[in-house]
């Protein structure tokens, strides 16, 4: 019977569920899926007044990680409790749409959050009672930008010109870099190691799960079929490039 790319996502996703644990995640969360969609929850609790918290423009807010943090709107939680988000969606062809992985930082320091759980409380339970107003110290904080690697088959706005076809944002909405072979959740959780946990990444009693996962990753870039745009000019003034070595 033929494995169509829904499952595939979703067999990477419980291979990388149950070899991550517990040395980079803390809990996953069962994706939901359709015959050509797997995605997060996507019901985010919040004020019926206010900008949806769901925004892009919100993508390097605070409130915005508290917000999906609170509605388990993610798949994978980090060991610091930093978020990661995916979404495929692929045509009746098994082409892919589009693609979204993204990491979401938790604003939160390692050292505050020891000190959280050194105090007998529990950490999910305190970040999901943060209150919307509440003031943190500043030792209390970590900066770090959150992480989305995209692909879009086809995009019409007027911004085309910097929006690559495969690219990055980081560090402000609207920055983009051009990446190239991350497609897979095994890119994704390579690269969100390697650059957002480089002690984890270095240290010699993960490199065994590690090298399986970079053959995984090799192995998996087969089973995507993507089809180019035919626009020749997307993100054509994009100059910045990111990518997996094979």
């Amino acid at each position: 019977m033929r494995e169509i790319p829904v499952d595939k996502i979703s067999r990477q996703f419980e291979i990388i569920s149950s070899s991550c644990e517990p040395f980079l995640l803390k809990e996953c969360i069962e994706p939901e899926k359709t015959e050509r969609k797997i995605t997060y929850k996507n019901e985010v609790k919040q004020n019926i007044n206010e900008r949806s918290l769901k925004s892009q423009k919100l993508f390097n807010y605070c409130k915005q990680y508290v917000a999906f943090f609170r509605s388990r709107s993610f798949e994978f939680l980090f060991i610091d409790y930093s978020l990661g988000r995916f979404v495929y969606e692929f045509d009746d062809r098994d082409f892919l749409i589009s693609s979204n992985l993204y990491w979401n930082p938790c604003p939160l320091n390692m050292q505050f959050i020891k000190e959280i759980g050194l105090s007998g409380l529990d950490v999910m339970e305190y970040i999901d009672n943060i209150a919307d107003k509440e003031k943190l110290e500043l030792d209390q904080i970590s900066l770090r930008t959150p992480i989305r690697l995209d692909y879009i088959r086809e995009y019409n706005d007027k911004n085309i010109e910097y929006h690559p076809q495969w690219h990055m944002h980081y560090q402000h909405k609207d920055t983009r870099a051009k990446t190239q072979n991350m497609l897979s959740l095994y890119s994704y959780i390579l690269f969100i190691l390697e650059n957002c946990y480089p002690l984890i990444y270095q240290a010699k009693e993960h490199e065994e799960k590690i090298d399986m996962l970079r053959k995984l990753e090799r192995e998996s870039i087969q089973g995507f079929k993507v089809r180019k745009s035919v626009h020749g000019i997307y993100g054509n003034k994009i100059h910045t490039v990111i990518g997996l070595e094979h």
